[in-house]
């Protein structure tokens, strides 16, 4: 999966490839957790990704959703 396609990822889709529940997702989008590092290994294998890259996805991710939460 690359950047691109995680930014637009539906949490339903990111649940399915790797077997981490929406619920635990949602929180690592919202900015809540942060997952342990053997969870980000997981997720990263599963999405074909780096560690890394999967690191500043989710970054993106939840400074996106808190720049329209603090627009609003």
């Amino acid at each position: 999966m690359t950047p691109e396609e995680f930014s637009r990822a539906r949490i339903s889709d990111l649940a399915k490839k790797t077997n981490i529940n929406k619920f635990q997702w949602c929180r690592y989008l919202n900015g809540k957790v942060f997952p342990r590092y053997s969870t980000l290994r997981n997720a990263a294998t599963d999405l074909d990704m780096k560690v890394s890259t999967l690191v500043e996805c989710i970054e993106k991710r939840v400074q996106k959703k808190n720049q329209k939460a603090s627009c609003a």
